[in-house]
């Protein structure tokens, strides 16, 4: 019975780490999709393309049979993750600094901290 108390503890403890890597993993991602709602809002392009959309549901369609896991699984978690992000690139499109530029290109900084906890009122 010890044996398997420890075994069970040692999994817990690797399932802990993961959990950790994937919040930062997820932070990382969400720190990228600002970025490129920053993009979007000053070069014009809506929020939502439905393009991209149609490639990602290929993506994530390949990703569910490469690891295994359940479709729904996988496209409820990118889910959730695509309403967060849609969120952001809209509060993006309506802060000041979103003004579409004319022709030339820029580089798109990052969005201060202040103005992306202001943007929902569940938060």
């Amino acid at each position: 019975m010890d044996d398997a108390a420890q075994v069970l503890r040692e999994r817990r403890a690797e399932i802990d780490a993961l959990d950790d890597e994937l919040c930062a993993l997820l932070a990382r991602r969400l720190t990228l999709t600002d970025a490129v709602g920053r993009c979007k809002a000053r070069t014009g392009e809506p929020p939502e393309e439905p393009r991209r959309q149609q490639q990602r549901k290929a993506l994530l369609d390949a990703l569910a049979v490469r690891y295994r896991l359940p479709s729904a699984l996988v496209f409820g978690l990118f889910g959730l993750i695509k309403a967060e992000v849609l969120v952001r690139h809209q509060v993006a499109a309506m802060l000041p600094c979103a003004q579409p530029l004319a022709s030339r290109r820029t580089h798109c900084a990052p969005a201060s901290a202040t103005a992306l906890a202001h943007r929902s009122p569940h938060r």
